[in-house]
């Protein structure tokens, strides 16, 4: 997580953690933000930790013009450039791109659509 620009203690251990990774240049991925952003709170008693980065190249500059205009309730990290540790965030087919991660720190899901959550996050937390 550190190759996205997050502190070692962002990602919390022991409970799930739901990562969305996003271009915010894409509105697409500014709608899906802004809909995490109203789960917050819900996903939060549920236990769920929540992260989004920026996976799209982009400066400290306009990562900060963004996450000023249009802020969220969570974390939010960004790749400055491509690189080999960041390639398993920086290569995915497309954003936004959720990642759901059990309690346990294994991937149970990824690649769904926000419309997927309750059921993906209702099978993770029965685990």
């Amino acid at each position: 997580m550190a190759d996205l620009g997050f502190a070692p203690n962002a990602a919390p251990t022991g409970q799930p953690l739901l990562l969305c990774l996003l271009d915010a240049e894409q509105r697409p991925s500014r709608r899906v933000a802004r809909l995490l952003a109203e789960q917050n709170d819900a996903l939060k008693q549920k236990g769920v930790a929540l992260l989004a980065a920026q996976v799209v190249a982009a400066s400290a500059d306009s990562f900060r013009d963004w996450t000023n205009s249009d802020p969220v309730p969570f974390p939010v990290g960004f790749v400055e450039k491509k690189t080999a540790a960041n390639r398993w965030a920086t290569g995915v087919p497309s954003l936004p791109w959720l990642i759901l991660r059990d309690a346990q720190g294994k991937v149970v899901a990824e690649g769904f659509g926000l419309d997927e959550l309750d059921v993906k996050l209702a099978e993770a937390l029965k685990k």
